[in-house]
């Protein structure tokens, strides 16, 4: 109710300290697309919350703070790019399973760092240019090798948010 009277006067900013803690389901939904309204109209909203999986969505841009002290700041993108320093994420899953023979294939292709390989699954990390990592599922084909599966890992914002913070308290 207090934000309705609020946006009776139509301001240029708005600053909301928890808005959603309290809502159920459908009125968080309704409250994030109200907020992309705002965005959408030209006003700036200054958003403080610890429901982090719901900023994602709506943020252009946010501030991680722990004790008084801002320890990252821009777009979650430019954030997740200095976290990952250079390193790209993939998930992999083949048709079959590969046995000892991706370890040796892959390691030959500079900017590929095998981390967990698990029956048909493998993860790997690419230093090299994102666009290269073509050169990965290429040798793969070459070789015989079918992949049912490719995700690219993302950080979300809660696990920036625990790379980043303590949890210590003032």
């Amino acid at each position: 109710m207090c934000l309705a009277q609020t946006l009776l006067h139509e301001p240029d900013l708005l600053i909301l300290d928890e808005p959603a803690s309290g809502l159920d389901p459908r009125a968080r939904i309704e409250f994030r697309d109200l907020i992309l309204e705002l965005r959408r109209l030209g006003k700036t909203v200054f958003l403080s919350s610890h429901i982090l999986s719901e900023l994602s969505p709506i943020c252009d841009s946010v501030s991680i703070i722990e004790k008084g002290r801002v320890v990252a700041h821009g777009s979650i993108d430019e954030i997740q790019t200095l976290m990952s320093q250079g390193k790209t994420s993939f998930d992999v899953t083949l048709l079959k399973d590969p046995g000892n023979e991706l370890e040796p294939l892959l390691s030959q292709l500079p900017g590929f760092m095998l981390v967990m390989i698990q029956g048909k699954k493998f993860r790997f990390e690419w230093t090299g240019d994102v666009e290269e990592v073509s050169k990965v599922w290429e040798l793969l084909s070459t070789n015989g090798f079918v992949i049912s599966g490719i995700s690219k890992k993302e950080d979300n914002l809660e696990n920036i948010f625990m790379s980043l913070t303590t949890g210590e308290v003032q």
